[in-house]
């Protein structure tokens, strides 16, 4: 399914809303959260689509500063929730492993520095 990019770009209280894509398919709201909605019904009014044919995914611009803050949290964000993930498997493949070795919750609790509960949670899956 194709995926349209609109940028969100903050202008006096508002955000226009343009997909480089689709020349004429612009909008603006006054939250993020609405955009998808409106984008949707724009371009499938230029394109003559059906508007449940298609994604679309909001990137918001904000200027300066506080623009690069914001896309510097965003991206740790998203690193982090990566090695989470990474974290996560790891764990279930060193709890299954050490339950092979005959080893008791409690030690591979100790060994992990999880609580016996936590790991209970994790081998059974």
């Amino acid at each position: 399914m194709r995926t349209y990019e609109v940028t969100a770009t903050r202008n006096d209280g508002w955000w226009t809303l343009t997909v480089k894509d689709v020349p004429g398919a612009i909008s603006q709201v006054r939250r993020l959260d609405q955009a998808e909605a409106w984008m949707r019904e724009a371009i499938a009014l230029v394109l003559d689509v059906d508007q449940h044919g298609f994604d679309v995914r909001i990137v918001a611009e904000m200027p300066g500063v506080r623009g690069r803050h914001l896309a510097e949290l965003v991206d740790r964000r998203r690193h982090a929730a990566a090695e989470l993930d990474a974290v996560h498997r790891d764990q279930e493949l060193a709890v299954a492993a050490l339950r092979d070795e005959g080893l008791t919750m409690r030690d591979i609790a100790t060994l992990l520095d999880l609580s016996h509960q936590r790991v209970a949670q994790i081998a059974k899956g």
